[in-house]
């Protein structure tokens, strides 16, 4: 199972694209009436858009945190790098986690996303308690060296994670793990946890880095709304099992099971 796509409500439909196609190298894979899909060239969406006219900012809800799209190579990021720097857009950070090298952009709606490149699967850390993983300061000075010019985001970019902010980590756990099926990676401290399937650093995080009590986000306020979720068909009887188990509403739909997550987000769980 991985994140294949997310869902942004969005109010400046303009500036989002300038900022979609113009920085981030994005194309319009389809669009009709207030609906965009955007992706690589070849046909991959990796961000949708709902155009609202009545949208509004919203402060300190859960949702949210960031996503996060997988560059193919570090090769890629660098370069990205150079020509972020080039046309002076501002960063939101970088940092080395020791799984991945990964620079954070803020959008023109302020949804965070992280671009970010892995490193050799063979040099993660692994032990008994998952998959080690740290925050530290990147290095830029080799990154900048990677030469290239950058015009399109690359073909084989992916949907790398996703990382939500939830009121309560032990709930996140019961939905992520218990209910949905990923296998927890590792826990930062009391108040992070980052979950995969098939033995990847991750796929989901969640954080109550914000606090416990915020409130979802509102019907036309800004942000995460959906996102997608591919699951083999082979496992889709026993996601059903535990969503019964659980006490989880949910609706099929053909290839598709409809439901919400703790922070009342929706997820469309894509059966492949």
């Amino acid at each position: 199972m991985h994140v294949k796509n997310v869902t942004l409500r969005v109010g400046n439909i303009e500036k989002m694209l300038d900022f979609y196609l113009d920085v981030l190298g994005m194309k319009i894979l389809d669009q009709a009436a207030n609906r965009y899909s955007l992706g690589t060239e070849s046909g991959r969406v990796l961000v949708k858009f709902i155009v609202d006219e009545e949208a509004e900012n919203a402060t300190r809800t859960t949702g949210l945190f960031h996503y996060a799209l997988l560059f193919p190579s570090r090769h890629d990021l660098g370069v990205f790098l150079n020509y972020l720097l080039a046309i002076d857009y501002p960063l939101a950070g970088a940092s080395d986690h020791d799984v991945s090298e990964a620079i954070y952009l803020l959008d023109p709606e302020s949804n965070g996303i992280e671009i970010y490149a892995d490193f050799p699967e063979n040099k993660w850390k692994r032990s008994k308690d998952g998959i080690y993983m740290t925050t530290a300061a990147i290095d830029h000075a080799s990154l900048l060296k990677e030469e290239g010019e950058y015009e399109n985001i690359p073909q084989e970019t992916l949907m790398g994670h996703l990382h939500l902010r939830v009121n309560n980590i032990d709930q996140a756990q019961a939905f992520f793990i218990g209910a949905l099926g990923f296998q927890k990676t590792s826990d930062y401290g009391p108040s992070a946890s980052f979950t995969s399937d098939g033995g990847y650093h991750h796929h989901l995080a969640f954080n109550t880095w914000g606090g416990s009590a915020n409130p979802h986000l509102g019907p036309h306020q800004l942000g995460l709304i959906e996102y997608a979720i591919s699951v083999p068909a082979s496992r889709v009887e026993k996601l059903i099992t535990r969503l019964n188990e659980a006490g989880i509403e949910y609706r099929k739909e053909g290839n598709n099971l409809y439901l919400k997550d703790i922070n009342n987000t929706s997820i469309n769980m894509v059966i492949i």
